[in-house]
Order: structure tokens, then sequence, then C-alpha cells
């Protein structure tokens, strides 16, 4: 009986060791390909993403937050932002291809990208058609089949 709990310990520990390793190599391998990790903290995180041409304030972030969830910007009043980016789901519906007004899948087959550290992105859309994410906002809106 003692030597099965020591041995289950000495498994565990193993594992847990072995996990730490491949963890501790995969980060090097993002740092080595110039990867950095996101802020943890509010003030360092404004710092790389504010633009002092259009300044991130409290008053926009809430109100980013309420548009966000409210279905009244869509043709049918059903659907907001959140039906096919759901934050709660990883920021996507998790479908193949997304559904949208009328319950019309997305006519180029294309699914609902996350939007986490969005903000981050080089371009929007999976055409990358928008560099900007404020630019991202308008387009559900003005396509026909997304809201």
């Amino acid at each position: 009986m003692h030597i099965h709990k020591l041995i289950s310990v000495a498994v565990l520990v193993t594992s847990v060791t072995a996990v730490s390793a491949q963890a501790d190599d995969l980060i090097n391998k993002a740092k080595k390909a110039g990867l950095t990790p996101i802020p943890e903290s509010t003030s360092e995180l404004m710092k790389l993403i504010d633009d002092p041409k259009d300044p991130i304030t409290d008053a926009k972030v809430e109100l980013g937050k309420k548009l966000f969830f409210d279905p009244r910007l869509s043709r049918s009043g059903l659907i907001s932002c959140n039906t096919c980016h759901n934050l709660a789901m990883g920021g996507d519906d998790g479908i193949p291809a997304a559904i949208g007004h009328g319950w019309v899948a997305n006519p180029h087959h294309l699914n609902s990208p996350t939007v986490y550290n969005s903000v981050f992105y080089t371009a929007q859309f999976w055409d990358g058609r928008s560099p900007h994410l404020s630019d991202q906002a308008q387009g559900p809106i003005q396509a026909v089949p997304e809201m």
C-alpha cells in the first residue's frame, strides 16, 4: 500500500515536471519568434493599444460594451455582435459557417473569428481588408447577410 502511494506520487511529480518543461519550451520558442505576452496591468496594456489621435477613455469602453451586446443595431433587432462573437464561447460562435440575419449562412462559408485580443490584429476580417478595429465595427452592421 505504501509503495503504491509512493509510485503514484513519483508519477505525478514526473508528469508535472514534464508538462512544465514543455511549457518552458513553448515559451522560449514564442520569445525566439518575437512574440511577447500581453501585459497583465491595464496601464501597461493601454500603452500598447492607445492611439494619441483617438484616445481610449472609460466612457468609450463602456459605450463599446453596450453596443457589443445591443441587438437594436441589427435589422431584425435580434442579433448583437455577441451573437456571433460570443464572449462566453471564446469570442466566436463555434460553428463552421456563421449564421446571420434571417438565419442565412455566410455566403462565403466563413466562420466568425474570435474577437479576443483583436485590438492587436494588424488586419481585420478574414481577407484583411480593414487595418483598424474601429473600421471593422461597421462591416457586420452594413453587410446584409450578417446583421
